[in-house]
């Protein structure tokens, strides 16, 4: 499959979040579609990473993607290749305009009877080819990884503490006022919002755990692999650290915080302040040039 272009991922995110809206549920960005909304410019991102913030109680990732699979048919399920997973990947097409077909092409028989339940279509239907339907596939896709904060250690970040990209928008349709403008129409009220996205310090430490659980000895050696993009991703994330400045970067202080309820969504799955600076002092000792950023930083 082709690399993506950034004006794919952008797509894919607008669509995400257009979908997610019309199901009353608020997201943002993390990962390294995050980092492009804060000018991130050594690589393109992979695929999308969401978090969804406002799931209600007994609500799972995989509910959520269902959902957004039913609000634009250009997303489609397909089940996890990893040996006992039952989890099902959400893709984005961006080949052809998406039929029920292509849909569902790819989805195992437990997947595409799913997807017919909540369309109420026929299980007989002519559109449902089974997997091996060679027109099944898109030419290009997009993934998109749906989390929910408490899962793997992804933080329940405030929504007023989010970062705005202003730079792209997508359709709303959550009934909140509108942050920049409406859009008429005799359908429900729409509006057009901006891209949030985790605040720069979570994002930050988010990566940073990331590349602490990698690096451990009893990682895999896959998981050791990521390590040399992970740094890859720090270091672009210290530069752009220094470039915002001290009204675009939001500090730690100077310890206060620690233990406080407040700032734990600022920690990007550390548990303590205290932890997130011992890890940082681990990160310097490996790589010394990286102290001005960190300090820049707060840290």
């Amino acid at each position: 499959m082709a690399p993506l272009k950034y004006s794919e991922i952008q797509q894919v995110v607008q669509a995400a979040f257009s979908a997610l809206s019309r199901n009353g549920l608020e997201a943002c960005l993390f990962g390294s579609v995050a980092m492009a909304t804060y000018g991130m410019e050594h690589r393109v991102p992979k695929d999308v990473d969401v978090i969804v913030l406002n799931s209600t109680p007994g609500q799972t990732d995989e509910d959520i993607k269902s959902l957004i699979v039913l609000s634009d048919p250009n997303f489609f399920l397909v089940d996890s290749r990893a040996a006992g997973a039952k989890h099902r990947i959400l893709w984005y097409s961006l080949g052809d305009p998406a039929t029920p077909s292509k849909l569902l092409g790819n989805a195992t028989e437990a997947s595409k009877e799913s997807v017919r339940r909540a369309r109420k279509v026929p299980a007989t239907s002519q559109q449902l080819p089974g997997p091996s339907s060679a027109s099944s596939t898109p030419q290009k896709a997009c993934k998109v990884d749906i989390l929910i904060p408490g899962l793997l250690d992804i933080p329940s970040v405030p929504i007023s503490e989010l970062h705005l990209d202003f730079s792209s928008n997508f359709v709303s349709y959550l009934p909140s006022p509108p942050i920049v403008s409406a859009i008429s129409g005799t359908g429900p009220t729409t509006r057009v919002s901006p891209i949030p996205s985790v605040p720069f310090i979570t994002l930050l430490l988010l990566k940073l755990r990331a590349w602490s659980d990698h690096s451990l000895l009893t990682a895999n050696a896959k998981l050791h692999e990521r390590i040399p993009q992970d740094e890859e991703d720090i270091d672009e994330l210290l530069r752009i650290g220094l470039n915002l400045g001290p009204q675009g970067v939001v500090r730690i202080g100077t310890g206060q915080n620690d233990g406080e309820e407040s700032a734990k969504w600022m920690l990007g799955g550390f548990a303590t302040w205290r932890d997130a600076r011992r890890t940082v002092a681990s990160y310097i000792r490996k790589w010394p040039r990286s102290a001005t950023g960190w300090t820049a930083a707060g840290f």
